[in-house]
């Protein structure tokens, strides 16, 4: 099986040999050679934990930092895709957030919800189909490329659809093509991810967009008023549960496609193992699988203080007090939505 995901290189200029990279990397993919970190490409999964504790910053992990800045230094159009799992990072105070974000020069901003929408219609498709005795999401990058490389068995059973992030990337670049694409993540491998698609321009996790913040707030005035202070969404769901663990389930719980003793939901990268390692649960047709501990709200590229409970808790609370809100902010764009996009994921088109 090919690699799909690793881009992960070492400096060995600034390794220190401080062991860090070694000890957090969850599939042993690195060692220590000659008192460098070194990367086996055959093991590595992109999932970028390595990245995050290295003191001297060694690990070259792929960043579109330099990418954005230029972007926003040479006042270029760009629409803004933010993950639901923002509310982690930043809290759900969304009308400053959005009057910040704009102040640097982002002209739309929008989570990727729609995107959801489309990943969501897909599985709804899929698992009444019955084509396949049982499917596992396919929604985690770091998730699949660990499938493909300690999983083998279990490959078939991936879902052949793509992440919430490329399909909001096709719907945007579809109803916006004269904008730049980015978008904002917990998770450092879609940075990767993307690069295997040409609908996201660039992708940043929060601590990285934290730091571009810092260069470009303040640079356009922007007036306080309902238009900037609202997300440009273009679609009203119920998919901002998607970050956490369980999310995807419990959408297709609620549309009546899956039904309790059905699915099962994990998260953590040892919770996955011991899922593929032992015997399937009788019944079982739907595997929800996040990489990070309670899914993406989990992920390195985001800061917070909260318990695995409480983000998943809290981000269960923004659904809840944004629904009524949200059939509002489509009104912003009165435009027709076709569902038309093929969500045929990157790892179908290269395997072989």
């Amino acid at each position: 099986m090919r690699n799909f995901m690793v881009d992960v290189t070492v400096d060995e200029g600034l390794c220190v040999g401080c062991t860090l990279c070694a000890k957090a990397c969850p599939v042993s993919a690195i060692t220590m050679v000659d008192g460098k970190a070194r990367i086996d490409r055959g093991k590595c999964i992109s999932c970028g934990k390595c990245a995050v504790v290295c003191p001297t910053d060694a690990i070259d992990f792929p960043s579109d930092y330099k990418k954005v800045d230029e972007m926003l230094s040479n006042n270029e159009r760009i629409f803004l895709l933010v993950s639901p799992s923002f509310v982690v990072h930043y809290g759900d105070r969304v009308a400053d957030l959005l009057l910040d974000w704009r102040s640097c020069g982002f002209d739309k901003i929008a989570e990727i919800t729609y995107g959801a929408k489309l990943v969501t219609k897909r599985y709804q498709e899929l698992v009444k189909a019955k084509d396949r005795p049982r499917y596992i999401t396919s929604t985690c990058p770091v998730t699949f490329d660990y499938i493909f490389k300690f999983e083998d068995d279990d490959v078939d059973a991936v879902a052949p659809v793509v992440s919430p992030m490329v399909a909001m990337g096709m719907a945007t670049r579809k109803y916006f093509p004269e904008h730049k694409i980015v978008f904002v993540s917990p998770c450092p491998a879609k940075t990767v991810e993307a690069r295997e698609y040409d609908v996201i321009d660039a992708v940043l996790t929060f601590l990285e967009f934290d730091r571009l913040l810092k260069g470009h707030r303040g640079k356009v005035v922007v007036g306080r008023d309902e238009l900037s202070e609202t997300f440009d969404n273009f679609y009203n769901n119920r998919n901002k549960i998607y970050p956490r663990s369980g999310g995807l389930s419990s959408i297709l719980v609620e549309h009546g496609v899956l039904q309790e003793g059905e699915f099962v939901a994990r998260d953590g990268v040892l919770s996955i193992h011991d899922l593929f390692s032992g015997d399937y649960p009788e019944g079982v047709v739907f595997f929800d699988v996040l990489f990070c501990p309670g899914g993406c709200i989990g992920g390195p590229g985001l800061k917070s203080v909260l318990t695995t409970e409480e983000k998943m808790h809290y981000v269960d609370e923004y659904r809840r007090k944004t629904k009524e809100s949200d059939r509002v902010l489509v009104e912003k764009f009165r435009f027709d939505l076709v569902d038309d996009f093929d969500l045929t994921p990157c790892f179908l088109r290269k395997r072989g």
